[in-house]
This record gives structure tokens, sequence and C-alpha cells, in this order.
């Protein structure tokens, strides 16, 4: 009881020094909500800020709040109260166990199931980054909650927004450093072994820090159907890539060496959001760069070195607060640059343009380089 006394305390005291974020509401304007420059301008807007934009608050009047945006450097400015949407998030900067985990990459003699001589690289396309990471209870406390697999048996208790990370996530890490996974049905858990990370999508693969990606499977033999036949979903776990841009900015990893833009394909993601040009990264426990967060916690080593994400607000449009609204396809700008007024240019396609990312497979005698299962 006194330890609990004592944490309470500590929680209340860290609150206090975190910032208040908010989530921008702006639902249906393309072009963004006003964004004041003074707190009781009724006319003249200083900015405008798109919907889902991540803020962080400064200081407060009556009906306005004057904040500063999250995502870019921008001067600050006084927005409505009823437009922001608090962030929830629990007062915990840092996690012990987080730090217990080693972050260095695997080298790359150790990834592959072959070495890369001889081979030579196919270009998969263009695709659009985020970050994925095991959920850590460190940062989802609450009143624990059985955990409990396919039989109903309890294997485990933790708190329920903790698991609710793990749902979205995939995995993560209890507090008492037990390795959750989400078994594909709601509410239904399995515990795993502490000697991975985590599973990736079948066949004896498993993902590592900076070194998986989680893609749209099925379409990458529809990129590569020139240079590989007799492609299929299942022949595309495991096959390597490279990112040109990642090895170019030279980012420092973890262990001290720059990465050297070689990742391994061996997870996907929910078909809503990995689509046939987007990518998740995994990260291990960093964090995913997720903007409503304190600064202390957003952070991962590719995303310091330069590499940027997408964030909700790279989609314009949204139906209702958490309904965004893609483009279709065969409705894109020729040229995202300058796109027409009859081209759909409201989703991250234009919007973020810049953060795309060309992917490359390395090839030998018809076939990919594969990494090595079971690491």
């Amino acid at each position: 009881m006194r330890f609990f006394f004592f944490l309470v305390l500590a929680l209340a005291s860290v609150k206090g020094q975190l910032p208040e974020i908010s989530k921008v509401v702006c639902v249906g304007q393309v072009q963004g909500c006003p964004c004041y420059a003074g707190e009781k301008d009724e006319k003249n807007y200083k900015l405008l800020l798109y919907h889902n934009e991540a803020v962080t608050h400064q200081k407060a009047s009556t009906e306005r709040v004057q904040i500063r945006s999250n995502e870019r450097s921008i001067p600050a400015c006084w927005m409505d109260k009823d437009m922001l949407r608090p962030s929830s998030f629990a007062p915990v900067l840092v996690s012990p166990l987080a730090d217990l985990l080693s972050h260095v990459p695997l080298p790359l003699d150790q990834l592959l199931e072959d070495s890369l001589d001889g081979s030579q690289m196919v270009s998969a396309g263009w695709f659009w980054p985020t970050y994925y990471h095991l959920a850590l209870e460190d940062f989802h406390p609450g009143p624990p909650v059985a955990v409990k697999d396919a039989r109903g048996k309890i294997i485990a208790r933790a708190s329920a927004d903790f698991l609710r990370q793990v749902t979205w996530q995939g995995s993560g890490i209890s507090s008492e450093g037990l390795r959750i996974r989400y078994a594909g049905r709601s509410g239904v858990f399995d515990l795993y072994p502490d000697t991975i990370w985590g599973y990736g999508a079948g066949q004896g693969y498993t993902v590592l820090p900076y070194r998986t990606i989680a893609v749209h499977l099925s379409s990458f033999c529809n990129k590569l159907a020139g240079n590989w036949k007799g492609c299929s979903r299942g022949k595309v776990i495991g096959i390597m890539g490279f990112i040109p841009r990642i090895r170019k900015l030279g980012i420092r990893m973890p262990g001290g060496s720059k990465h050297d833009g070689y990742f391994c394909l061996t997870d996907t993601g929910a078909p809503a959001y990995i689509r046939p040009d987007r990518i998740d990264i995994f990260t291990g426990a960093h964090g995913g760069g997720n903007p409503y967060l304190p600064p202390e916690r957003r952070g991962n080593a590719l995303l310091d070195g330069g590499l940027r994400a997408l964030v909700p607000s790279d989609w314009r449009l949204w139906r209702s607060p958490d309904d965004r609204v893609f483009c279709d396809p065969k409705d894109l700008p020729r040229d995202p640059l300058r796109p027409q007024p009859t081209e759909c240019s409201h989703d991250y396609h234009t919007v973020a343009y810049d953060k795309r990312l060309e992917i490359q497979i390395p090839f030998r005698n018809g076939e990919p380089i594969r990494c090595k299962k079971g690491l």
C-alpha cells in the first residue's frame, strides 16, 4: 500500500509537467480551419490547421486556446476550444522494460538466407511508411483484467487499455514481463516466448526491430510480375527489400552503426491501412511517432534520423472525426506536385508526396533473395 501511495504521488507529479495535447477538429474542410493570431481576433486568421493535426496547448482563455502544431514548424495561434479534442495518455514518460531490451539491428550477414552476391535490384515501386511497435503495459496502466486464450483459460492479468493496444499493435509486453499476442479474435490472446520480439505473417518468421516491414503481400506479386513468375501471396513472406533513402540518410542506429537500408518483408497488417502502397516499419519497443503523445514517447531511431512517416492529418478529407476518405487510385493526380482540379488530391499521395520511399527487391536467377527463418 505504501508503494502504491508513492507511485500515485509520482504519477501526479509527472502529470503536472506533461503537455496538454489535442487533435484539431475540422471535419469536411480540405483546406483546414482557422487558427487566429490573437486571443480575441474574429476576422483575420493566422493559419489553417487540418483535421486531426496534433497540437500542444500553450495557454488558454475563456473561449480559445493558444496552440502550437506538433507536426509543423509554424507560429503559435489561437483556436476555439470547441475545435480541439483532448488526447488521452497515461502520465508515464519512460518504461524501464524498454530500456532493457536491445534494439541493435541484426547484422545483414546474419539476416540473410544466402549472400547478395550476383543479385540485381528490381524496383517494387513507391510506398508510404508508418511505424509499429510492441505495446508496453508500462505506458497503459490500469486495474488488471483477465487475459484469456481461445479456450477461455486465464493466462495472465493486465490492464484493459494495454490489451486494446496489443489488439492494435499485434503483440505487447505486460508489466510482469509476459509476451502477449493478439490471437485474431476479439478478446482472445496467447503467450509467446521472451526469446523473440514477436511473430510475423507466418512460415516461421519473426519480427525484428529496424529490420521488419509489414506489407500488403498480394500487391507485391502485381508489382514484380514481370520479374517473378509463379509469385503468390505466401511466397512474398520473407523476401528481402532495400530502401535506398534510408541508406542515403545515414541514420545512426542503436549500437552505433548506420542503417544499411535492408529489411525483411515478413509481416502484414490490417487491409484498411496497409494498402498496396503502404508499409509499416517495426521499431521494437521504441515509439511509433504518434504525434498525440509527449515528445519523450514519440521517437524512434529512424524517425529521429529524418525518416518521416504518415500521420492522420496527411488525409485532409474526413467524413467524421475518425473516418478518413481515401482517394480512388484511378483519380490520383498524374503529377502529384501539380494536381488538376478534377483529380483527387486530398490524401497522402499528394499531401505527403515527399514521404514516399522506393523499395527495391534483390533478385538472383529469377527469384528474390530471402531472409532467414526463426531469428
